[in-house]
């Protein structure tokens, strides 16, 4: 969104493919603007994993890059690598949700959320997020959460897994159908990322290559 891709040297046949790729992408990814949307994203988690009042599992990735000329150690990453992170969110059918890419990896995993326009709409509650309700086995009406792996922030719409040393019969259980939930992310966002790796580059043969493989990535989505 409001960012620019250059590939060099394409030709008219390869520019329209990747269009016609990026337009397939966006079109492919809706995000909820009403209640009953949500609610339906939490009904599948809740089918599929057991996991209830889940609204989406977040997950980040870095991709690694070539530096531009002068940018410095901006784009330097404790992993002693050049690269961008990719973060989204993710529903029980391994559709995005939401995909954010370009942020520094300098920030901290957990800590690139917060520079998207998803979480600061999250913060002031202009998601159109249902109110808390009671789910099959709960007494209390109880939120609906997205939920993330350990790097992220805590709060009371964002859950991740309890710390090994804490674990209890009942928080093995929580962690078990957590991990279950974000295997969608997981999947999804390991498999993007790959699809950039070793480095992305304006070379044409990367770009071609970068092509082919996301036209895979959508048919294997859409099977």
């Amino acid at each position: 969104m409001g960012k620019a891709f250059c590939f060099c040297g394409l030709d008219e046949n390869w520019f329209l493919r990747l269009t016609n790729l990026l337009l397939a992408l966006a079109g492919s990814s809706r995000f909820p603007t009403t209640e009953n949307e949500w609610r339906n994203i939490a009904d599948d988690f809740e089918k599929r994993c057991n996991c209830p009042n889940c609204l989406g599992a977040v997950d980040g990735k870095h991709v690694n890059i070539k530096p531009l000329t002068g940018s410095g150690s901006y784009f330097y990453n404790y992993k002693g690598a050049y690269s961008l992170v990719l973060l989204a969110v993710v529903n029980a059918n391994y559709e995005f949700i939401m995909c954010d890419f370009g942020i520094n990896s300098r920030i901290s995993d957990g800590g690139v959320i917060e520079y998207s326009q998803f979480y600061r709409k999250l913060k002031d509650r202009k998601l159109s997020i249902p109110p808390p309700t009671r789910t099959m086995n709960s007494k209390e009406a109880l939120p609906f959460v997205f939920i993330s792996d350990e790097a992220f922030a805590l709060r009371y719409d964002f859950l991740k897994p309890f710390s090994q040393r804490d674990w209890d019969h009942d928080k093995k259980i929580f962690n078990y159908r957590l991990s279950r939930a974000r295997m969608f992310s997981r999947e999804d966002v390991s498999y993007l990322a790959n699809i950039f790796l070793p480095e992305v580059n304006e070379t044409r043969g990367g770009a071609l290559t970068h092509i082919q493989q996301m036209e895979v990535f959508l048919r294997r989505r859409e099977a």
